[in-house]
């Protein structure tokens, strides 16, 4: 309960941080990476309710992704939990893990 009290007002923070146009980029950045675990840690503990709305453990790996496409990681969570949708996309289960070896491979050709 207090771990979904505590996502509910980083959320809230984040909706009023983006309504103030005098917020700097890097500070809603920093926010939106901090609720971007907030959605990693409640979908590793297998979904919660937040703010009225459950969320499952995939919808929980979807709202990360929405913030953070690029982490193949979390491609992989959302591809353990039968897939899910990313940005108003259905992704399986298989595309998933697809996605997160392309993600590794282009990691690996940068270094």
């Amino acid at each position: 309960d207090c771990y979904n009290k505590a996502l509910e007002l980083v959320e809230v923070d984040e909706v009023d941080s983006e309504s103030d146009t005098s917020t700097k980029g890097s500070s809603k950045m920093s926010k939106k990476k901090s609720n971007r675990n907030f959605w990693i840690h409640l979908g590793q503990s297998g979904g919660g309710t937040v703010q009225g709305h459950h969320y499952s453990a995939a919808e929980c790996y979807s709202q990360a992704l929405e913030l953070n496409g690029n982490d193949a990681g979390i491609w992989i969570a959302l591809g353990n939990h039968g897939g899910g949708v990313v940005n108003g996309i259905r992704f399986s289960k298989a595309e998933c893990y697809k996605k997160s070896e392309e993600l590794r491979n282009l990691k690996g050709a940068s270094t």
